[in-house]
């Protein structure tokens, strides 16, 4: 099961991204912090929240800002745990039944406005307490705005003793935040495993870092659609070119080959220097349900993110990271209002742009069996009925020598012409229309 851990710092006009994130790190479960909604029907969390997947939420009751929610996936049973009352900090508690068993996950948000206290611990220590008692994995992540990588900071060593006396341990090593500091924590139980933590660069999404895991259980089969391709980028253009040149194709054909033979040559060469120079193989690939605009730009665009962060994972320069985190906002950002702002003030091609970012411009119900013979029998049959309605209402044919007159037969109208002409129309009109004026 993959788990992604985000303090995303405000969900207001980045509902899109949380949706594009789990479906771009293919993410089971998504554990946000400082949502900032406001309550469980609040529009930008059910934004945020793509097909085929749920989400539990605990907005803040009192203030700005806060809240935490968890998106997962609907083939997950879920039910939340409650939780004691806690002032210091806010927490959601959920057990996740997979194919391997159940599965706890607690999502933990401590405002870093206000230093941690003797309260804070004291809560944090009855919840995990009731956690001890559980016989299933349990992961604890969150922003707990503790600077647990400085051994002297007086706060980090009292979690680390807490941890230890409940036989815990944290796996996030480097900073998860812009300014510095590892504040964002994994925790899990000693000898429970965790594997592939990841911490991306902070300051992508929000100045938080974006965390991912795996936990070690099994969640389900996805859809998965599987093809045979070519890899024809790879193939040897002069190989192709030679096998072309010496094939039967090239050569004059025989006088005595018909229709049939001569295709049959065609295809079977074809596929026979296909497969020497390009062989076909298997890709199996997992469904998922993209959002309506995501078109051939989106996909551009996440491509050329994916190839920056290869780079910045194998060679960890500063060069290489900045170049990701730039691809990434430029993403994120930029091509979300691209497409829209490039209309500015107009609005109907501003509304035409966003019906064909939403798909609604998309003939849904044209069938997808319409051949070219049906288009034919639909042109004919149409060409017939308006021959069969005219029949009897044929136009005579134009009379040859057709006057024909240029712009030098045309002066321009005086005032004379003008009121010689007015006086005929009203002439002509009767006394009631004497006022009539020629236009």
């Amino acid at each position: 099961m993959k788990v992604g851990w985000l303090n995303i710092q405000s969900l207001t006009n980045k509902s899109d991204v949380a949706t594009e994130l789990i479906a771009d790190r293919s993410l089971d479960v998504l554990a946000l912090t400082e949502t900032w909604h406001s309550a469980s029907d609040d529009a930008r969390l059910r934004l945020a929240v793509p097909t085929g997947y749920a989400v539990v939420d605990a907005a803040r009751q009192t203030g700005r800002g806060g809240g935490v929610a968890v998106v997962f996936k609907k083939k997950l049973k879920c039910r939340q745990i409650p939780l004691p009352i806690c002032e210091s900090f806010e927490a959601i508690c959920l057990r996740l039944t997979t194919a391997s068993g159940p599965t706890m996950l607690l999502n933990i948000y401590r405002p870093g406005s206000v230093r941690a206290d003797n309260t804070f611990f004291i809560e944090l220590s009855s919840v995990l307490e009731l956690l001890v008692v559980q016989s299933c994995p349990i992961v604890i992540g969150g922003d707990l705005n503790i600077h647990v990588e400085d051994p002297d900071d007086v706060n980090a060593r009292r979690l680390h003793e807490l941890l230890t006396s409940c036989g815990m341990q944290q796996h996030v090593n480097g900073p998860t935040y812009r300014c510095g500091g590892t504040l964002d924590l994994l925790i899990t139980f000693n000898g429970q495993p965790l594997d592939q933590v990841s911490v991306d660069p902070a300051g992508i999404l929000s100045n938080h870092a974006l965390i991912t895991c795996h936990v070690p259980v099994t969640v389900g089969q996805d859809e998965v659609a599987e093809r045979l391709v070519r890899g024809w980028r790879r193939a040897d253009r002069d190989v192709l070119r030679r096998a072309l040149l010496d094939s039967p194709l090239c050569q004059p054909p025989p006088d005595t080959a018909n229709v049939d033979e001569l295709f049959a040559v065609y295809d079977d060469v074809l596929r026979d220097i296909a497969d020497r120079v390009a062989p076909q193989h298997s890709m199996r690939r997992h469904t998922t349900h993209l959002a309506p605009w995501f078109d051939d730009r989106c996909r551009q665009a996440r491509r050329e993110c994916r190839r920056l962060e290869r780079r910045y994972r194998r060679t960890e320069t500063p060069d290489d990271r900045r170049k990701w985190i730039e691809a990434v906002r430029r993403r994120f950002q930029e091509y979300r209002f691209g497409r829209l702002s490039q209309h500015g003030r107009s609005s109907a091609p501003l509304w035409r742009s966003l019906s064909s970012m939403l798909g609604r411009n998309r003939d849904v119900a044209a069938p997808n069996d319409f051949t070219a013979d049906d288009f034919a029998t639909f042109f004919t049959s149409k060409v017939d009925a308006i021959r069969a309605a005219t029949a009897d209402k044929a136009a005579p044919p134009p009379e040859a020598g057709a006057v024909k007159c240029s712009s030098s037969t045309f002066r321009l109208l005086t005032q004379a012409d003008y009121d010689v002409t007015n006086q005929v129309v009203c002439a002509r009109s009767g006394p009631d229309v004497s006022t009539t004026r020629v236009r």
